[in-house]
């Protein structure tokens, strides 16, 4: 399970670090890490063997993945921070604060930076926008049975399974 786990989260890490490189590299400039990428592609992939994902290798071989997905993962970070770091330098934030967001939907949803919440807005899929640096009021309240915002109604019976979920939008 920890295999398939790291491995799914390569995955998607390196989806993410490889759209801010490129970015990164058209904006700014900055070298695409192209070899590093290619070495870590074919570990990934290589760990996707028949007998390596599936649970069914030797200790040994689990041992080995770990040191890999340890060092994949770490990489990753790295080139995604950094390109990141280089994008939001690049830009004017004119005193705003820059959100990125890796995914491929548009997402509204609230941050939480240095303490304080702010409500982001419309933030392109694989894009970012810079919100004004307001501070807004989380509106949700929890009790024992129930998840409770201004949009939808949570209620879980004693044993914490879903048993209703209201929206408050559509009516």
């Amino acid at each position: 399970a920890k295999n398939k786990k790291n491995n799914r989260k390569s995955e998607l890490l390196y989806q993410e670090a490889e759209t801010a490189a490129v970015t990164d590299m058209l904006l700014n400039g900055s070298d695409y890490p192209q070899d590093l990428f290619r070495k870590h592609h074919i570990t990934i992939l290589l760990n996707q063997f028949h007998d390596i994902i599936p649970g069914s290798s030797i200790k040994a071989v689990y041992d080995v993945t770990d040191k890999e997905y340890s060092e994949i993962i770490s990489d990753g970070r790295a080139v995604k921070d950094n390109a990141l770091s280089a994008i939001k330098s690049s830009l004017n934030t004119k005193g705003g604060i820059f959100v990125y967001n890796p995914t491929p939907f548009v997402l509204s949803d609230y941050i939480k930076l240095n303490g304080k919440n702010y409500y982001a807005q419309d933030i392109p899929s694989h894009g970012w926008k810079v919100i004004d640096a307001v501070e807004t009021e989380r509106k949700v309240c929890v009790s024992n049975n129930t998840i409770e915002n201004d949009v939808i109604k949570v209620t879980f019976n004693d044993k914490y399974n879903l048993i209703s979920v209201y929206d408050k939008v559509f009516e």
